[in-house]
């Protein structure tokens, strides 16, 4: 059972482009407590309706651990599910799609939240606009974890994202022996590891998977953009990069130049635009489509 997952908060932070983050605006909060990962049937949010995060103040859940779901049939050794699970001390949420079956290598989603989230409320959110929906029957799995950063944010260590470059490549390594232990378990495509991330999300995206671009096929960039250059890195090979933002989001002009600025290093890329959508994940996947989103995933191989 997923215990005290918490709500989405705004928080402004600095950024590499040097100007201010708008609040997150993360969607209004799902339900949190007595929310099951296996299918069956919540005893204590049955019902509820989702509440606005505004003004609310995030805690962490960092170290908690998570407890067997008496009731769960399925178990973390090559079996379709939803899993909440912990490596060196990070939690993280795991789902494979029903149809998955080991003769068959699937490929892997990693999601990263914005500042101030934690993974298992990006994680429902993403559920609830149709992530793992999309995943059926075996398209892919879906690996959502939380951040260990002190400020719930993937970019933000210190304060100051411009000193935290070695911080954010730390935690992806981090994240990538997940992915490592994961495939001891599960039979994953290697040539199909993605990444897509919202705001700061996106930021550690762009810095830290460029960082490791000779092992994602792809990245995706939501609702943020750096300008026209590299994000504090230079990859090491032309990786494919999508860029997703909202014209009434005020990175959207940064998110312009990033991706035209990445076509003309020679790096397969594009920006897929949210009309009159602002600084939110679940704009964007409506008006852009979580299946062309993820098609163009697809279309990319390490």
């Amino acid at each position: 059972m997923i215990k005290n997952l918490l709500l989405a908060l705004p928080i402004t932070v600095a950024l590499a482009c040097g100007g201010t983050l708008p609040p997150e605006e993360n969607d209004a909060a799902l339900p949190t407590d007595g929310v099951r990962v296996d299918g069956t049937t919540p005893t204590s949010d049955t019902g509820t309706t989702p509440t606005s995060d505004t003004g609310t103040t995030p805690t962490s859940d960092a170290g908690t651990t998570p407890t067997p779901d008496q009731g769960s049939t399925t178990h973390y050794d090559g079996e379709p599910g939803e899993y909440v699970l912990t490596h060196n001390g990070r939690q993280y949420r795991l789902y494979v799609p029903s149809g998955y079956r080991q003769g068959t290598p699937i490929p892997l989603l990693l999601g990263f939240h914005g500042s101030g989230d934690t993974g298992g409320n990006f994680y429902l959110i993403a559920k609830s606009l149709g992530w793992t929906t999309a995943a059926e029957p075996a398209r892919y799995a879906l690996l959502v974890p939380d951040t260990k950063s002190p400020y719930s944010d993937f970019g933000t260590w210190s304060g100051d994202v411009m000193n935290d470059a070695g911080a954010m490549k730390d935690e992806m390594t981090e994240i990538l022996a997940i992915v490592d232990e994961t495939a001891r378990h599960y039979n994953l495509d290697t040539k199909h590891l993605h990444a897509f991330g919202f705001s700061n999300g996106g930021l550690f995206v762009a810095l830290a998977g460029m960082a490791n671009s000779q092992t994602f096929a792809s990245l995706t960039v939501m609702a943020f953009g750096w300008g026209a250059q590299y994000p504090l890195v230079t990859p090491t090979r032309k990786i494919a990069t999508q860029l997703a933002c909202g014209t009434s989001d005020s990175f959207y002009p940064q998110a312009q130049q990033s991706a035209s600025y990445l076509s003309s290093q020679g790096h397969p890329s594009r920006l897929e635009t949210a009309a009159g959508v602002s600084h939110r994940f679940s704009g964007i996947c409506q008006a852009v489509g979580i299946d062309n989103l993820v098609s163009w995933m697809e279309q990319h191989t390490l």
